[in-house]
């Protein structure tokens, strides 16, 4: 099952790691179409812990990198890889390998080992290697400087590093070696991000072999807790105390073996068939066939238009040429149903790949890949299929004030009432005949769930950044309110200027939060902020979070789905999507952030009891805003350790950011890309919230 899971989620290569597997396997990838690294069972990575320990003073003072590059030095001279005694074992372990599977045609490198430094045993097992197999190459990434492997490796490396490598190849003719990426892209928690860029560069260098995402599946142990909830444990569960924590939590599936929200972004990342707009001409676009030694001939090509999200024509057949491998096509966009609909809000050119015959490990129709090319920009924020539109001339009774909360009550039949709480600036109450809608104080902060990537940082925590500069702890404290009446008592224009602030550093955000009440049931909300003082570079967020009375249940959006999706994670389909709101997040093995939706034009939250929501859109935002909707408080989410120590609430907490940091691999590689940062800035966020009833009310 998971050899087929990878096979439909475009997975062609696997290393096997840190040891053979069983013989089986082979078969199966053979059948199936894998390339393999099989990899001799050896690793050494705990002396470089011991050589850690022996690191002077001044050691400890050097860069990671540095510091690192010196004791794994020491740790190969001083302990197994240079020690004659250990040879034969280490040859040992590489005949052994070759003898059993030199015959499976899957296995196409011979892996030395892991993370077991380097010397002379390890020149011992290259020479026994090419004795026994001369057709294949030999890899091992501990090998740093090239002495008997056939190709360079990297684990977890920047694109600077990268590129590094790749310029110092340059004019080296048949003797450069190519890269490859043993392992890249940490799957720990809510990651990774930035994988399309990985996947760009592959294709783009031809001395950049590919690499292998780390790793296929978490390794939690099923566990019944003394209170009998049943979940997954990890380093410590068991009161041992060596332990590696959640760091066996670092793969595409969760332990088990259904697929993380990852998968989807491998799948997408991973495609061998690709369309994008032409540079050179208006309605021309081009589809490369990505396959390196196969052409299109089996795969089958449909078109469709979207209409914000929705089908405007059925599926139709594009006839696509036989494309060889790393080919491309320049095809003009079909013209049926296009003129009359060119100026149509949202409208998108949707393509679907599609096996054309069975296959051993799918079914004709199963999808290869799909490409959305964007013909005209979403100008409207309008759901006209499920909304009612208000097209009353309510007016506001006059407001009263008790105890610094300001409430304003409308006059006709469906009396909406705002309380508004003046300590705050925010709003504490929404009701529409008495119905709660918005049960508590909204605020608006900076601050997300951590994850795994923030809280541990390989090379830079950023949650260690963040806490030393409070800004989990950040609050606003409000300075001046003003409201006036406007249109005749319609409408009602309130003005807080804030300070968002941590409590005792001297950063902070001024803020000018301007709301417009209008009496038919909505509320404008815009917030202006500009930093000030020595701000942290770059936040976990921007944005509200709403908490809505129990009975919103029902999400419905149109943006990026059905999954979560984040700045740099989102190789996934715009579109129109519903889904509850225990569907909405995702119960990561160690909970963290989850369940973000980005390119957001508009969402609705439903109960359906009431028979009516509340909508969100954001009309300062061209490319759409941020949202998710849990059960759970953000402050719950960071103190939990297991998904049963999360306390579900029946209240429903909507968060509608302006940005929100991308998630990155810094768990264990590089941190969140520069261009996917929540940077510290001045900014304009506006939001609109409507009360809307639906159709069969």
């Amino acid at each position: 099952a998971d050899l087929l899971m990878m096979k439909k989620h475009n997975v062609n290569a696997i290393r096997c790691c840190h040891q053979p597997n069983d013989p089986r396997f082979y078969d199966l990838c053979n059948e199936l179409g894998f390339y393999v690294i099989d990899e001799a069972d050896l690793e050494t990575h705990g002396f470089a812990v011991v050589e850690e320990n022996r690191s002077s003073p001044s050691e400890r003072e050097l860069p990671s990198e540095t510091r690192a590059d010196r004791v794994y030095d020491r740790a190969g001279r001083r302990w197994l890889a240079e020690d004659p005694q250990w040879e034969h074992a280490y040859v040992d372990r590489a005949e052994r390998m070759i003898a059993r599977d030199k015959n499976h045609p899957s296995v196409i490198i011979w892996s030395l080992g892991n993370e077991a430094f380097f010397g002379p045993n390890f020149v011992a097992m290259a020479r026994t290697v090419r004795r026994m197999d001369p057709t294949r190459p030999i890899h091992y990434e501990g090998d740093s400087t090239d002495q008997v492997v056939d190709m360079h490796s990297m684990m977890y490396p920047s694109f600077e590093k990268i590129q590094d490598y790749l310029r110092s190849q340059e004019g080296r003719g048949p003797d450069a070696k190519p890269l490859v990426l043993c392992e890249y892209a940490h799957a720990m928690g809510n990651s990774p991000g930035a994988l399309q860029e990985y996947v760009d560069m592959f294709h783009n260098e031809p001395l950049l072999q590919g690499g292998f995402i780390w790793e296929w599946a978490n390794h939690g142990l099923r566990k019944k807790w003394s209170g009998g909830q049943v979940g997954y444990a990890y380093g410590g569960d068991f009161d041992e105390e060596l332990h590696d924590g959640n760091f066996i939590l670092d793969g595409l599936l969760f332990s088990d073996h259904t697929p993380t929200p990852a998968m989807s972004e491998v799948r997408n990342a991973y495609a061998p068939i690709k369309a994008e707009w032409s540079s050179r001409t208006e309605r021309q676009f081009t589809i490369t066939n990505l396959f390196d030694f196969i052409g299109l001939g089996r795969v089958v090509c449909q078109w469709r238009w979207l209409d914000e999200g929705t089908p405007a024509t059925e599926w139709q057949a594009l006839d696509l040429p036989r494309l060889l491998p790393k080919e491309t096509v320049e095809l003009t966009i079909p013209a049926v149903g296009l003129e009359d609909r060119i100026e149509s809000k949202g409208r998108l050119l949707d393509l679907r790949f599609l096996l054309a015959d069975d296959d051993k490990w799918a079914h004709k129709g199963f999808e290869l890949a799909w490409s959305q090319l964007l013909v005209s920009r979403c100008h409207s924020r309008d759901n006209p299929h499920v909304l009612k539109p208000r097209t009353n001339e309510a007016t506001w009774l006059p407001s009263s004030i008790e105890r610094c909360l300001l409430y304003f009550v409308s006059s006709d039949e469906e009396a909406f009432r705002f309380d508004f709480d003046v300590l705050q600036g925010v709003v504490s109450r929404m009701t529409c005949s008495s119905q709660s809608f918005v049960s508590g104080p909204m605020t608006f902060g900076l601050w997300r769930p951590i994850t795994d990537n923030d809280r541990l940082g390989f090379t830079h925590s950023t949650g260690h950044m963040w806490e030393k500069f409070q800004v989990k702890l950040a609050r606003t404290h409000v300075q001046s309110t003003n409201w006036e009446y406007l249109h005749g008592m319609s409408q009602i224009a309130l003005v807080c200027h804030a300070r968002l602030a941590s409590p005792s550093l001297e950063w902070a955000f001024e803020l000018k939060f301007s709301y417009i009440f209008h009496a038919s049931g909505s509320v404008e909300m815009s917030i202006q902020g500009t930093p000030t003082g020595h701000m942290p570079r770059i936040l976990p967020k921007i944005g509200w979070t709403v908490p809505l009375a129990p009975g919103f249940e029902r999400v419905q959006w149109y943006g990026r789905g059905p999954g979560e999706s984040y700045r740099d994670k989102k190789a996934i389909k715009f579109g129109q999507y519903e889904c509850s709101v225990d569907e909405m997040y995702t119960n990561y093995e160690y909970p963290q952030e989850g369940g973000n939706r980005t390119d957001t034009w508009w969402a609705i939250l439903w109960n359906d009891q009431y028979r009516k929501g509340l909508r969100i859109t954001s009309p300062s935002e061209q490319d759409g805003f941020n949202f998710s909707a849990l059960h759970y408080r953000l402050e719950d989410i960071d103190a939990a350790k297991h998904p049963h120590e999360l306390q579900k609430s029946r209240e429903t907490f909507l968060c509608i950011d302006l940005d929100q940091a991308g998630v990155g691999t810094g768990a264990c590689g590089p941190a969140t890309l520069e261009k996917y940062e929540c940077k510290a800035r001045t900014f304009d966020f506006k939001v609109l919230l409507e009360l809307v009833s639906s159709d069969n009310s």
